[in-house]
């Protein structure tokens, strides 16, 4: 699923794998049955990819009209499917596409595929033979059980037919009957397997236009032991789970690998994987030495601590507010690396947290302090430092897995307000079960909560790339 307003993507892995087995059993898809769930939940990744690519595209050239026209989007959304069909398409005449998942990955298609298969198995001797659904099943069952056997992308066997099995060895084969081209198009009959893709590399430590960023950042050695405050603790997090309306991002890819196969859209948001940066043996410090709490004790949060803040003619204070708390979700979910598929880590870039986050003319305005890292390399919080331009942030929890921002801003007249940016925990336990948002957040939802530290309330949060506000106990955009 592609986010506008964060022009991120993400792909939930256990959303296509269960999409895979509900499309092989739909008794709607014919020859479904005869599909391997693992050439299926590798097409719906890859196919998916240059979906949301389309997707990035589209909305950089184009975001405004796709954000305010529905038609628009829903013309996108085609053009997007037809894009990754033909894209995958050249890439499989040209390269080694065949399946080839991580292990993490495996193990989840297997524990899934082998609880689905008991399922089934179970009920087998009591399907009927003159139902089509229990028919569909019995096929999916042998079939499903011939391939994890033998190999192979599709297996069709007729018990009371003397024909041979129709069966389709590789991921390329599969692909090229989805094409829908001619056996012997020369397009497809070159030689691919083992050749891999050569991927031009970036220099290290540079962006694509050749400017320095800054590496991963080694967490162990950026952040105290004393410093981190239990997040697990935090009263704030809602219990109800999160209520949104309008447009969020663009729906899931859909798969076709069967001619006259389509595949039912997915409702699951998806989630993106990805791989933990290696570790930087110098840590980025934000400031230059620790710097004491605010300068300005006697100033009490709520009064009227700063002038009136001027903007320019045309400049809207809500739109700026919002702006920022947008690329402080940015931040968060996508440098940081957000996985949630992870149990352990769900921030696979969580030290990039300190990295600076540059702030705009009329940002600046109303960011006036924040809570930083020291340079000593002892993880120690230096509280009330004095915004210039950027911001950097903190890991919030003792297992050191979440990054967030905890700053003091200013209204528009000059009133003293404290706000954490807080993303939701997808592995976050309440008597014994995730809770309801971090199921949500564990399905691949990006949910940052914007809290009063000192009341803990969250009358406001970004969710999946939207700012939305609570009104009457409903999670609305905010106007």
């Amino acid at each position: 699923m592609f986010y506008p307003n964060s022009l991120a993507a993400v792909c939930n892995l256990r959303g296509c794998i269960d999409l895979a087995i509900a499309n092989t059993q739909d008794i709607d898809t014919p020859n479904s049955e005869f599909v391997s769930i693992y050439a299926l939940v590798w097409k719906n990744i890859l196919q998916g990819f240059f979906h949301e690519a389309h997707h990035a595209n589209a909305f950089l050239q184009d975001g405004h009209k796709l954000w305010d026209d529905k038609d628009e989007r829903a013309k996108e959304e085609e053009k997007a499917d037809e894009y990754a069909r033909t894209m995958l398409f050249k890439l499989a005449k040209t390269i080694d596409v065949e399946v080839e998942f991580s292990e993490t990955v495996t193990n989840m298609v297997n524990g899934r595929i082998t609880a689905e298969m008991e399922i089934v198995k179970d009920l087998l001797p009591n399907l009927e033979k003159d139902r089509d659904e229990d028919q569909k099943l019995a096929r999916w069952y042998a079939s499903q059980k011939h391939m994890i056997n033998y190999g192979g992308v599709y297996y069709d066997e007729d018990e009371g037919s003397s024909n041979p099995a129709i069966s389709l060895k590789t991921f390329k084969e599969f692909l090229h009957v989805c094409s829908g081209d001619a056996e012997d198009d020369s397009e497809w009959l070159g030689e691919t397997i083992g050749q891999p893709l050569e991927l031009k590399q970036e220099p290290a430590h540079e962006d694509a236009h050749g400017n320095q960023v800054p590496p991963s950042i080694d967490v162990a050695a950026v952040v105290g032991q004393d410093a981190a405050e239990s997040y697990d603790d935090m009263p704030f997090e809602p219990d109800e789970a999160p209520v949104s309306t309008g447009f969020q991002g663009v729906s899931q890819f859909t798969a076709t690998p069967i001619p006259a196969y389509t595949a039912p859209a997915n409702t699951n948001p998806p989630a993106a994987p990805v791989a933990a940066q290696p570790a930087s043996a110098a840590p980025i410090a934000p400031v230059a030495t620790p710097v004491a709490p605010t300068s300005n004790p006697a100033v009490v949060v709520g009064a009227a601590a700063y002038p009136e803040i001027q903007l320019p003619a045309g400049v809207d204070a809500k739109t700026v507010v919002y702006g920022l708390y947008l690329k402080i979700f940015k931040h968060l979910f996508q440098d940081c690396q957000y996985n949630p598929t992870n149990d352990s880590v769900p921030f696979a870039g969580v030290g990039n947290i300190v990295n600076w986050v540059q702030l705009d003319q009329h940002e600046s305005l109303f960011v006036k302090e924040m809570t930083c890292y020291s340079a000593d390399g002892k993880g120690t919080w230096c509280q009330g430092t004095k915004v210039n331009g950027a911001i950097s942030g903190i890991i919030i929890d003792k297992a050191k897995t979440l990054p967030a921002y905890d700053l003091v801003l200013s209204t528009p007249e000059g009133t003293q307000i404290k706000r954490k940016f807080i993303p939701q925990n997808p592995n976050k336990i309440k008597n014994g079960q995730l809770t309801p948002t971090a199921t949500l957040a564990k399905a691949g939802n990006q949910l940052m909560w914007i809290v009063d530290p000192d009341s803990k309330e969250y009358s406001i949060r970004v969710y999946n790339g939207t700012v939305e506000k609570n009104i009457n106990g409903n999670w609305v955009p905010a106007p």
